[in-house]
């Protein structure tokens, strides 16, 4: 299938959030790109029925971030830091709750109106009582740490990307959104999916029909998207590779990033890309050679040295000649999940 590389479609931007302006790089991740098999087994339901996700740019192109944007990531990658430094037991937990209250104060973060989980607030210092000489603290539940994100079928080929938005959203407690939309309307969950698809969002349905790939990561339409629903400017992308292909994040990076969210509250959106040389999301065996998609990242056990996801092609695993993927899965995060998300990065 052919690499297609194309201007972004200005009338396809969602209006951003407050001080958050995402500019425009056309990086499409499609949800799959279905070819035949390396063995020549048949082609997949979708292949078979003349239906099939479109091409995808090249996955070296980065989101480019506003000023403000770059000022969020670099608040964050602080409060990361020192989340990590608390896990270690170098930080006492109270200073860093004191930094997250004020961070979570500025941007306005709050959890939505919906929301039915525990609240959290960055870490839960009645754990940790004070800064310990043995590492990691012993008295924190800093292990692991999953958050009851609910997995949703994706409900079209290509719908990874509002799928896995859906996901997020529904778990923070935001369905209702700024225009008032409703991720629960019927027939559920498609009829939430398409809104989050349309060109006021995700622009997916348009960059498929298109041929311009589906919900495409350079375009940073699902940072917008999420923080145009949570009303904050929480959410900001990552991105994985600089246009010279070299890393812009090694794998305790990224394992900072992955826990300080998920201590927090917050589920975050990975774009991963996984061919013939890469390592594989579980199930994601058989037909397909290449396959760009989106997931939730969930939880972390190992303090961070495995991650939990939730695959939105659970309930339809089929379609891709792939008799199961369930729809939450544990993997290592230096050997399988980092490299996954290189190519593309996570929006935290």
């Amino acid at each position: 299938m052919a690499i297609i590389l194309e201007e972004n479609y200005e009338q396809g931007r969602p209006p951003p959030p407050p001080q958050l302006t995402i500019k425009a790089i056309t990086l499409s991740i499609v949800c799959f790109v279905v070819l035949l098999s390396l063995l020549a087994a048949p082609l997949s339901a979708f292949a078979a029925s003349g239906i099939s996700p479109n091409g995808m740019s090249d996955p070296n192109q980065p989101v480019t971030l506003t000023p403000a944007e770059q000022l969020l990531l670099q608040q964050k990658w602080s409060l990361a830091n020192e989340h990590a430094q608390v896990i270690a037991g170098k930080e006492a937990p109270t200073i860093y709750q004191q930094h997250w209250d004020v961070f979570a104060k500025r941007i306005h973060l709050q959890f939505g109106p919906q929301y039915t989980g525990t609240p959290h607030a960055g870490v839960q210092p009645a754990l940790c009582p004070s800064v310990s000489a043995i590492q990691p603290y012993t008295g924190c539940n800093y292990y692991s740490h999953t958050l009851g994100v609910t997995t949703i079928t994706q409900k079209q080929p290509y719908y990874c990307g509002p799928a896995t938005v859906q996901e997020m959203l529904t778990y923070l407690g935001w369905t209702t959104g700024p225009h008032g939309e409703n991720l629960n309307a019927s027939p559920y969950p498609l009829a939430g999916q398409q809104v989050l698809a349309n060109t006021t969002y995700l622009n997916t349905d348009y960059n498929n029909s298109h041929n311009n790939g589906a919900t495409n990561w350079g375009d940073g339409t699902v940072p917008a998207t999420l923080n145009a629903w949570i009303g904050s400017n929480y959410y900001v992308a990552l991105n994985g590779l600089l246009r010279n292909g070299q890393p812009t994040i090694q794998v305790t990076d990224y394992e900072n990033a992955m826990t300080i969210d998920i201590d927090s509250g917050y589920p975050v959106a990975a774009g991963i890309h996984e061919d013939t040389s890469t390592p594989h999301l579980t199930g994601h065996t058989g037909l397909l050679v290449k396959v760009n998609h989106w997931i939730a990242l969930t939880g972390y056990s190992a303090y961070g040295g495995n991650t939990t996801y939730d695959d939105s092609i659970n309930g339809v695993p089929s379609n891709w000649g792939w008799p199961y993927v369930p729809p939450s899965s544990t993997v290592s995060s230096k050997t399988v999940m980092y490299p996954l998300i290189l190519p593309y990065g996570i929006v935290w």
